[in-house]
C-alpha cells in the first residue's frame, strides 16, 4: 500500500512539473513607448554633448577607467586615479 502511494505521489509530482506551451506565447510583442524612446534620445544627446566639451586629458582618463572590452577585464592593483580637468 504504501509502495502504490509512494508511486502515485511520484508520479503526480513530475507530471505537475512539466512544461506546457501556449498559443499566446508565440503572438506577444512589446510595443515601444514612443514617449520613453524620446525620453532616452534627448538624455543620450544631452550627454554627448556634454562629453564633446570634455578635455582630451579627461577623456583618457575616462576611457582607461571605465570602458572595458569583453573578456579583457583586470582587476586593477592601484586606487584609481583622480580625474584631470573635465574642461
Amino acid at each position: 500500500m504504501k509502495k502504490i502511494l509512494l508511486i502515485l505521489f511520484m508520479g503526480i509530482s513530475i507530471l505537475g512539473y512539466t512544461q506546457t506551451t501556449s498559443t499566446t506565447d508565440s503572438t506577444l510583442k512589446i510595443k515601444k513607448e514612443p514617449t520613453e524612446l524620446s525620453k532616452l534620445q534627448a538624455f543620450g544627446d544631452a550627454y554627448a554633448k556634454e562629453m564633446s566639451t570634455w578635455s582630451e586629458e579627461y577623456r583618457v582618463w575616462f576611457v582607461k577607467n571605465f570602458f572595458y572590452v569583453r573578456g579583457q577585464i583586470t582587476i586593477p592593483t592601484e586606487p584609481m586615479t583622480p580625474p584631470p580637468p573635465k574642461y
